[in-house]
C-alpha cells in the first residue's frame, strides 16, 4: 500500500507493517523501478531495521503510525475526497518525527560502524601481536635447535679427534713393536749364520753341483728335441721332393716353337737405359728345323706382337715363355709385324721338340 504526502510516503512490508520513506525515495524505489521485488523488500527491511534500532523513537513512531492508520481509514471511505487539514497536520507531524528518528538512526549506525571498525582494528592488532609472538617463539626454537646441533657437532668433532689421536698412538706403538720384532729376528739370523758358517762352503758346493747337473739335463733334452725336429723336417722335405718328381714324371714335358726373341726398346739417346720404353719383342734367331724355321713365314728381325690374342709387346721373357711353351703337338697363333715395312701378319705353329 502506498500513501503519499508532501514530504514522504508509506510502504507496507510482507508482515503488514507500514514503513515511512522520504518522498525522494519514492521516485527511486517506485513499482516501476528496475529493482527486483526481492531487492525492494531488502531495501525496505533495512530502512525498517534502522528506524527500529533507536529505542527512544518508539513512542513517536507509534503515534505516527496511529495517525497514519486514521488517515488511511478516512482515505478508504472517500478515495477521491481531498485530504483534510487534520490529516495534513498529522502527516506533517509524522514526517518531522520520522525525519528526526532517521537522523538519530543514521548517527547510531555510524557509531556502530565506527565501533565495528575499531573492534576490527583491535582484532587485527591482536592477531599481529599473536603472529609476532609466534614468529619470535619459532625463531627462538629454531635458534635453540641450531645451537643444539652446533654443540652436538662440536662434541662429535671432539670425539672424532680423540678417536683419531688414539688410533695414531696405537699405530705408533705397533710400529715400535714391529721394529723390536725385526731387531730380534735379525739377531737370531745373525746367530744362526755364525753357527752355520762352518758348513757354508759345503752347502755352496753341493748347490753348485745340483745346478750344473740340472743345466746339463736341460741341454741334453734341448739337443734331443732339436734333432727330432730336424729329422721331421727332413722327412717332410724328402716327401715333397718325391711328390714333385712324381708329378713331373706324370706330366708331359712342355715344348716350344724354336724362336729366340729379345726386348726392343726406344732408340732415343737422351733416355737412360733403365728408363727406356719397351716397344715389342724382336725375333733374334730361328732354331734350325724348329717349328718357326720350318714354317718359313717368320724372318729374323720381325717383331712379335700377340700370342693367342694376348698382347705381349711389353712382356718380360719369363712371362712370354708361359704363353709360348705348351704340350707336344699343340697349336699357337702368333701375330707378327714385318721388319722395315711394318706389315702385320699372322702364323699358326705346332709346338714340338727343338734340338739346340
Amino acid at each position: 500500500l502506498v500513501f503519499g504526502g508532501i514530504t514522504g510516503y508509506f510502504l507496507s512490508d510482507e508482515n503488514g507493517f507500514l514503513i515511512r520513506l522520504p518522498i525522494r525515495d519514492f521516485f527511486s524505489h517506485s513499482p516501476g523501478d528496475k529493482d527486483t521485488p526481492a531487492q525492494r523488500q531488502t531495501h525496505l527491511n533495512e530502512r525498517r531495521q534502522n528506524q527500529m534500532d533507536d529505542a527512544a523513537s518508539a513512542e513517536a513512531a507509534t503515534a505516527a503510525q496511529a495517525d497514519v492508520d486514521t488517515m488511511m481509514k478516512d482515505a478508504t471511505v472517500v478515495e477521491t475526497a481531498p485530504v483534510g487539514a487534520a490529516a495534513k497536520m498529522a502527516a506533517a507531524t509524522a514526517d518531522e518525527a520520522l525525519a528526526g528518528d532517521a537522523a538519530r538512526a543514521r548517527l547510531l549506525a555510524e557509531a556502530a560502524a565506527a565501533e565495528k571498525a575499531s573492534a576490527a582494528t583491535r582484532a587485527d592488532k591482536e592477531r599481529a601481536d599473536t603472529d609476532a609472538t609466534t614468529t619470535a617463539a619459532t625463531a627462538a626454537a629454531v635458534g635453540e635447535e641450531r645451537a643444539s646441533r652446533a654443540a652436538l657437532e662440536i662434541q662429535e668433532a671432539g670425539g672424532k679427534k680423540a678417536v683419531e689421536e688414539e688410533a695414531v698412538a696405537q699405530k705408533r706403538e705397533q710400529k715400535a713393536a714391529v721394529a723390536v720384532a725385526w731387531k730380534e729376528e735379525e739377531e737370531i739370523a745373525a746367530a744362526g749364520a755364525a753357527a752355520s758358517r762352518g758348513n757354508a762352503e759345503e752347502s755352496a758346493r753341493k748347490q753348485e753341483e745340483q745346478v750344473n747337473k740340472r743345466m746339463k739335463a736341460q741341454a741334453a733334452e734341448a739337443n734331443k728335441q732339436i734333432q727330432e725336429q730336424a729329422e721331421t723336417n727332413r722327412k717332410v722335405q724328402d716327401k715333397k721332393v718325391s711328390e714333385s718328381a712324381a708329378a713331373a714324371a706324370a706330366t708331359p714335358p712342355k715344348v716350344g716353337i724354336g724362336m729366340v726373341v729379345e726386348p726392343l726398346y726406344d732408340s732415343a739417346s737422351n733416355v737412360p737405359a733403365g728408363q727406356r720404353i719397351q716397344l715389342g719383342l724382336l725375333v733374334k734367331k730361328l732354331v734350325p728345323n724348329g717349328p718357326a724355321h720350318k714354317n718359313g713365314g717368320i724372318h729374323e728381325g720381325d717383331i712379335l706382337k700377340e700370342v693367342d690374342g694376348k698382347i705381349v709387346s711389353t712382356f718380360k721373357l719369363k712371362d712370354l715363355a708361359v704363353h709360348l711353351l705348351g704340350a707336344q703337338g699343340s697349336e699357337v697363333k702368333l701375330n707378327m709385324e714385318r721388319k722395315g715395312s711394318k706389315e702385320a701378319y699372322s702364323v699358326t705353329l705346332v709346338r714340338g721338340a727343338v734340338a739346340l
